[in-house]
């Protein structure tokens, strides 16, 4: 079956969506501007790993939400971090961001960071086996690379 999709500026809701009989029902696409270049991953592997939920910090649970993935090969790997309710209502704002591209591997860690408030728009936060679906843009700040713009979206199950 073929479908056509006009896109509009900004986020576009085009439902689950299937290429060849694949259904990418959970992704995290990233695209990447560093020095006017942009670059872009996104994660759909079914054989890759999702996760996402609330955050639990010294045993107690906090008003943050982690979302993580990688595809099967651990080629392309993002991790974030915001805050805010558990639900797309409040405010919710970029804490941590971490992706393979500036990835200390001597360290095993990270070494993006956030350095401005950045917002992130969440369009859905559902109970646990539901789906965590927003959207993010704004500057990160790296050790191994420049700083860069990222502009990310994503639907992910909810696992927490």
């Amino acid at each position: 079956m073929e479908a056509t999709f006009v896109l509009n500026a900004g986020l576009n809701q085009l439902g689950n969506l299937s290429s060849c009989g694949n259904s990418f029902d959970q992704f995290v696409k990233i695209e990447n501007t560093i020095n006017g270049v942009k670059t872009n991953f996104t994660i759909t592997d079914v054989g890759g790993l999702f996760a996402s939920g609330a955050s639990q910090h010294f045993g107690v649970v906090e008003l943050l939400n982690d979302i993580g993935a990688a595809d099967s090969m651990n080629k392309a790997v993002v991790l974030f971090t915001f805050d805010g309710p558990q639900t797309t209502s409040g405010n919710h704002f970029l804490l941590k961001y971490g992706d393979h591209l500036d990835f200390d591997i001597p360290k095993d860690s990270f070494n993006s960071y956030v350095n401005s408030s950045i917002p992130v728009i969440l369009t859905k936060y559902d109970a646990i086996g539901g789906k965590i679906e927003g959207s993010f843009n704004g500057h990160i700040k790296g050790l191994n690379i420049p700083d860069r713009n990222v502009n990310c979206t994503f639907r992910v199950n909810r696992t927490n």
